[in-house]
């Protein structure tokens, strides 16, 4: 069976920028490459790369993993744009299969709590963003850390929020 393949990458701005330990350059847009694929029958499948904007703590980034992804060697690709193309023939076969993702690695609950990502920031400002997404709905927080803005601001969420479903990336 054949397999079409569009590759779309697109510029979304962004709410506010996420300061990381690798990269605190400020950014007003999120490049994204999506990938769609679509069999001879009309089933399609999606799926993203997951590459930054520009190289940072990873040598791939958006633009790059767009030009691996069109230039039509399909064997010459990074990691993450293999995983967003892998992804999106996944989807397609588990649409072809009448079969959710969560079906199929045996996942019993049918919903998870809402999350979101903060980046680094003075630990006050920090406490007041995530009492701001958790009185939001947010359920699920993942905060940056680096050293030297670790144990402050973690401990910091903790004392506010002692049920809050915390993650922590150090990249």
């Amino acid at each position: 069976m054949h397999v079409s393949t569009d590759v779309r990458l697109l510029s979304l701005p962004t709410i506010e920028s996420l300061g990381a330990s690798h990269d605190r350059a400020p950014e007003s847009h999120r490049q994204l490459v999506i990938i769609r694929v679509e069999d001879d029958d009309g089933c399609h499948g999606w799926g993203e790369c997951s590459a930054l904007n520009r190289p940072t703590y990873t040598a791939e980034w958006s633009d790059g993993a767009f030009e691996q992804l069109t230039t039509g060697n399909t064997n010459d690709v990074g990691p993450m744009a293999a995983a967003g193309r892998e992804m999106a023939h996944t989807d397609l076969m588990l649409r072809r299969d009448g079969r959710s993702l969560a079906a199929s690695l045996g996942v019993a609950c049918p919903t998870v709590p809402a999350g979101a990502a903060v980046g680094l920031m003075p630990v006050a400002e920090l406490s007041d963003r995530v009492d701001s997404l958790v009185a939001t709905g947010f359920g699920r927080i993942k905060v940056k850390i680096q050293p030297g803005h670790d144990v402050g601001p973690i401990e910091a969420i903790v004392d506010r929020h002692p049920d809050l479903d915390l993650h922590v990336d150090a990249n």
